[in-house]
């Protein structure tokens, strides 16, 4: 009997992962047969130089850092319940950008992440996926809001009067998360102890043994990540011939951040978000809207499509256990 559900299992999760990985390339595909704008950035292409090159391949070398560091802040979350090799850690990351694909937000990185991990620390995976998920999100929304402060209040303060509402509201959220990142081991403890919770308290067990130091590393992670994105970013703008001060970097490339972190999306529609947010943001320093999309839209691919190909190879080989 055993045998026959194990088989069962092992067929729906085959089905399932094909999927994810048919809908992932699917999606990848119908969004660049539909790219309407490819005569505009060829014609801004075409002017590059030597120099401009090697803005891009600045932004190349930053990218298997990003990745690493972030494969480094997961396996330092989940050591308290297993120990795996920097290897496993990337393998695993970068697995779960292919579901995360098709989710909002890249939720759907919690299905992939914990596949490297022994089934019964699975669910414990998944916790900490959204653990350091949370800490990137904090990091962006603290070093966006003083952008947003300023920007709104000083720099558009007339024409921008509804865009001041995102701010207070990103307030709200910024002390919310940092309240319940700090408490998350007493929230989980306190969890725990209910009924409803019985069921995954080993699970939130892992969550209560996180130290105050343990959290505090994890936002240095997410910073350190973040700087490298900022800069990824300033590059390709460089890159694409949008010259700004590293000041007027400084503001609008973290409000890009803090608005694309805050607007709900799907990850295979985050090029058009992340193009329209740089040209609103940057365009008030430069009115090169051509090269400002470019960037948006080149940063995307290469910090997330590039991984995301690679990552659903080692999606593809994982097996049910």
């Amino acid at each position: 009997m055993q045998p026959t559900q194990l088989s069962k299992g092992g067929l729906y999760y085959s089905i399932f992962k094909w999927l994810i990985l048919v809908l992932s390339y699917g999606f990848l595909i119908y969004k660049i047969w539909n790219f309407d704008n490819y005569e505009e950035i060829r014609t801004e292409f075409v002017s590059l130089t030597f120099q401009h090159l090697c803005w891009l391949l600045f932004v190349l070398l930053l990218l298997p850092l990003n990745w690493s560091l972030e494969a480094f802040k997961w396996q330092y979350l989940c050591r308290s319940f297993e120990k795996f090799s920097f290897n496993t850690a990337i393998k695993s990351v970068l697995a779960g950008l292919t579901p995360g694909f098709l989710s909002p937000n890249r939720i759907g990185e919690i299905i992939g992440r914990p596949l490297f991990l022994k089934q019964e620390n699975r669910v414990s995976g998944a916790l900490m996926t959204l653990v350091s998920s949370f800490s990137q999100t904090i990091t962006i929304v603290s070093c966006g809001i003083p952008s947003a402060l300023f920007f709104f209040f000083y720099t558009a303060q007339s024409s921008l009067s509804s865009y001041k509402l995102y701010t207070y509201i990103c307030m709200g959220w910024l002390i919310l998360f940092l309240v319940v990142y700090m408490y998350l081991p007493r929230i989980s403890g306190w969890l725990s102890k209910k009924s409803i919770a019985k069921r995954i308290q080993k699970e939130l067990d892992v969550i209560s043994g996180l130290s105050y130091k343990q959290l505090l590393v994890t936002l240095i992670y997410s910073l350190i990540r973040y700087i490298i994105f900022c800069l990824q970013l300033y590059f390709l703008l460089f890159f694409c011939g949008v010259y700004i001060s590293p000041s007027e970097a400084l503001l609008c490339i973290t409000l890009n951040y803090l608005f694309v972190t805050i607007t709900p999306s799907v990850s295979f529609s985050e090029a058009a978000v992340r193009a329209s947010y740089a040209v609103f943001f940057i365009g008030f320093y430069s009115n090169n809207v051509i090269g400002i999309a470019s960037a948006g839209i080149l940063l995307w691919f290469i910090n997330f499509i590039i991984p995301m190909l690679i990552g659903s190879i080692f999606f593809a080989r994982t097996r049910y256990e």
